[in-house]
């Protein structure tokens, strides 16, 4: 089968001298003036007529008319796998499939911008390549000249440079840690260019990476054989995906689908028998459950667990099982004697934290925590730990911990010197947080804590110094807060004797 032409125009004429024509069927053109004639000793028709017509492709020909004329031959019923761009089909044919940078530093910018607008989203956050990187100044650019004056551009990547983007106004904000972009909210997610720094299972694990923090993801895919797997299919996995095709190439523009079922789940943690709340939010888990008796509540030794080192780390055992198994959109933890109060003027069960107070709370800040423990005048941090566990212990717990996240997140050693030399941190390993939030914070601090324990023999301790680990383990939620800076609300907590 041969190929179809579609647009007889002036790149046509610039390239006629290195197309094979023996391989062209026909011409096509929307011009009626010119179907009926011939070019190049080809036939011009009506694309309406390509519908009687067998062929392997048709290459539109145009660049400022492309996106039009690629939904009509869709519209046509022709299969988008046969339409292909003139600067493809010409790349291909020279093995030179490389984009000019003179062409796609205007293209793609201007389709993303015409994107923006018929979806009309206002907040974006741009991830993989950087819109600089197309010569993009400022949002005043032409290319975005009928963007609303109200849309705005974020910036994160691991290797961000704090002045990219900034010096010319281009990002509101440029972000280097997840930890900053978890508690954020936008209308979309822009993987620009993420093709050529992933594959397709890593980009998709980027999606889920970011899965909570907006509605929509956008994609762009180039023609050409070499990313023919980057298809539409394989991302509805993620929700309803939307083709806008352009010069170059897809977007892709996903709308997610609910995939937390629940807004929200505060875990009770005990290890003993509790009574049950009655309000659907708060479901009991069992704490260091391997080799226990069980007690017919969630227990922390299934699925992927740590529940046998719960004698070393308390309640981070059901932290590391909420992390692994459990899937809703905001999460939390409580103990079975301590709970959020909504508010102070009631300390009683019937004012606990319910599911409109979260959804309230949750649109002004980042994290809820139990209300801060202040030692001061009396004792820095530190020193208020040796009250309680033996010396030994203490020393030993101390330099294990401060030496692996010295080691595997030495971004944190002073915020870690800071908080043990002061006088307050938020304590119980108590919260309400996205639980993309608690998922970032997870990933820190089960870097090093698991280690920790291999690291330290508790046998010759007390039954209190045991659990030295873990006590520092709870001072590592603050740590992990302090570092980020997030919103953080103290709630008051109801402590049941």
């Amino acid at each position: 089968m041969g190929i179809v032409i579609f647009g007889t125009g002036d790149i046509l004429h610039h390239f006629r001298k290195q197309i094979n024509f023996s391989q062209v069927i026909y011409l096509a053109d929307n011009n009626i003036k010119k179907q009926g004639t011939f070019l190049y000793q080809k036939e011009i028709i009506a694309p309406d007529q390509l519908l009687k017509v067998t062929f392997s492709q048709i290459i539109i020909f145009s660049t400022k008319y492309f996106p039009d004329m690629y939904q009509q031959l869709v519209r046509l019923g022709i299969p988008e796998d046969k339409i292909k761009s003139w600067y493809v089909f010409i790349g291909e044919m020279q093995n030179t499939m490389h984009l000019n940078p003179k062409i796609s530093s205007w293209a793609i910018p201007k389709a993303l911008g015409e994107l923006i607008q018929r979806k009309a989203l206002h907040t974006l956050l741009i991830m993989g390549a950087s819109l600089d990187a197309y010569s993009i100044l400022n949002l005043q650019d032409d290319r975005f000249k009928d963007l609303k004056s109200d849309v705005s551009f974020d910036r994160y990547s691991i290797n961000l440079s704090n002045t990219v983007g900034v010096s010319c106004n281009l990002y509101k904000h440029c972000y280097t840690q997840k930890g900053e972009i978890c508690s954020q909210n936008y209308d979309v997610v822009v993987f620009l260019d993420a093709f050529l720094y992933c594959d397709i299972e890593q980009c998709k694990r980027k999606i889920l990476d970011t899965f909570t923090i907006s509605p929509y993801v956008i994609l762009n895919i180039p023609y050409g054989e070499f990313y023919r797997d980057w298809k539409l299919s394989i991302f509805l996995q993620f929700g309803q995906v939307e083709v806008f095709s352009y010069f170059f190439g897809q977007f892709l523009v996903i709308k997610k689908q609910q995939f937390v079922h629940d807004f929200c789940k505060i875990f009770v943690v005990t290890h003993k028998k509790c009574m049950q709340i009655s309000n659907k939010l708060y479901i009991r888990i069992q704490a260091g459950a391997e080799g226990h008796q069980n007690f017919g509540y969630v227990r922390d030794n299934i699925g992927d667990n740590i529940s046998v080192i719960n004698p070393w780390i308390n309640e981070c055992t059901a932290l590391y099982w909420l992390w692994k198994n459990v899937d809703c959109q905001y999460i939390g933890l409580n103990h079975y004697r301590r709970y959020f109060l909504k508010d102070n003027a009631k300390l009683l069960l019937q004012n606990i934290l319910d599911e409109e107070t979260i959804r309230l709370d949750m649109s002004l800040y980042d994290v809820l925590v139990a209300k801060a423990v202040v030692s001061y005048p009396d004792y820095r941090i530190g020193e208020a730990m040796q009250l309680h566990v033996s010396k030994d212990a203490y020393i030993k717990g101390m330099s294990i911990v401060r030496g692996l996240l010295a080691q595997r997140q030495p971004m944190y050693l002073k915020t870690f010197d800071a908080l043990m030399d002061g006088w307050t941190f938020y304590p119980c390993n108590m919260f309400v947080m996205k639980k993309l939030v608690m998922d970032q914070y997870c990933e820190w601090l089960f870097s090093f804590l698991i280690d920790a324990v291999k690291a330290i023999d508790i046998s010759v301790y007390d039954s209190y110094s045991k659990r030295i680990i873990g006590f520092l383990a709870e001072r590592m939620l603050t740590v992990w807060l302090m570092h980020h800076q997030l919103r953080i609300k103290e709630c008051p907590v109801l402590l049941i004797e």
